[in-house]
């Protein structure tokens, strides 16, 4: 009995001494984003193609939910040169290919959902879509909270209100959007 009491209050405090607690703190990040998207649009019963061209700008909160792995929702606002515009608002999830930690550059791949609104009448009906999309980016470390990002991205309607729909049009989303991005914790 005394050998066993030896030994488990050995293991014990051999636990107690090894065990190190390690807290981790979530990266966050604040984005400004400018860019341009383009609107391509396909009516399929009259096979007219049309293409809406925006400028945009944005911010985007993101939030480190596992090492390399963030969550992020982003507001755009665009405009062209007519009276058109649109606005969004999205939620998705990027995924670092590289140790954020490690190199200054750092590729990353995101998909993401997002609704999007528009007012033009004459060749949207002023609909709303809800799109899903995916993209490819890099952020390249400035300075030491400070990133520049570049993204790629190819959204597609999964959902359409308005003359377009599901069932009579279809149409996709690209745009190249540059970031200023504050990145902390």
């Amino acid at each position: 009995k005394k050998l066993l009491f030896i030994l488990f209050s050995f293991s014990a405090f051999a636990q107690q001494s090894t065990v190190e607690e390690i807290k981790y703190t979530p990266r966050h990040s604040m984005a400004l984003l400018v860019g341009g998207t383009n609107r391509w649009i396909q009516v399929l019963p009259s096979r007219r193609d049309l293409i809406i061209n925006y400028t945009e700008l944005g911010l985007q909160y993101a939030r480190e939910t596992k090492p390399n792995v963030d969550v992020f929702g982003t507001l755009l606002y665009g405009l062209n040169g007519s009276r058109d515009r649109y606005a969004s608002a999205g939620l998705g999830l990027r995924y670092y290919l590289r140790d954020r930690d490690k190199y200054k550059l750092k590729p990353f791949g995101q998909f993401a959902g997002e609704g999007l609104f528009d007012n033009n009448y004459n060749q949207t009906r002023s609909d709303v879509d809800f799109v899903g999309s995916i993209a490819a980016g890099v952020d390249y470390k400035v300075a030491e909270h400070w990133l520049l990002r570049g993204l790629a991205q190819v959204g597609f309607p999964f959902f359409v209100s308005g003359t377009l729909d599901p069932f009579n049009g279809r149409g996709t989303n690209f745009s190249t959007t540059l970031g200023l991005v504050f990145e902390w914790g």
